[in-house]
Order: structure tokens, then C-alpha cells, then sequence
């Protein structure tokens, strides 16, 4: 069995995924933005190190434009940066 994380899953982009691994093959852990915070790095580390999975899917997105555009600082931390962590 694979082990999948999708991090994000209360937002539109985990919906396909998760259809696609609903079966048999595939344990999902499913993390919700309030369950993983993905500014927060030491707190990303910890999760994926407590649950191993073998695949994680990182759908979590910064969506609202309107933030965005007044603070583009902070867009980096919701897309980019908020990626698996270095080792």
C-alpha cells in the first residue's frame, strides 16, 4: 500500500487528487491548512517525519488576489516556500 499525503485538502486543487486515490493502493492522510500550518517549516518537517508517506501532494495555494497584490511579500511563503523543506 502507498502511503499519500495531500497537504491543503480543504481547497479546490486536492479534490481531483484525492478522487484518483480512493481505492485499495493508496492510505491518504489528508491535512486541512488548520491541521498544517505550510508557513511553518519546523511544523511541515515534524508532520511528514510522524506520518512517513511515501508521495506527498502539496495543493495548499494563497488564492486571494487581492492579499496578494497588497502584500507580495508574503506570496513566496504560501507557494514557493512553502514546498517540502530542504533537508
Amino acid at each position: 500500500m502507498i502511503k499519500v499525503m495531500i497537504i491543503g485538502s480543504n481547497g479546490q486543487l486536492e479534490q481531483d487528487p484525492l478522487k484518483s486515490l480512493t481505492n485499495e493502493s493508496f492510505l491518504v492522510i489528508s491535512l486541512t491548512n488548520k491541521e498544517l500550518d505550510v508557513s511553518d517549516e519546523r511544523n511541515i518537517r515534524d508532520t511528514i517525519s510522524s506520518h512517513r508517506p511515501d508521495v506527498v501532494i502539496n495543493t495548499a495555494a494563497f488564492y486571494r488576489t487581492d492579499i496578494c497584490e497588497e502584500h507580495p511579500d508574503l506570496v513566496p511563503q504560501f507557494s514557493r516556500d512553502s514546498s517540502i523543506p530542504n533537508n
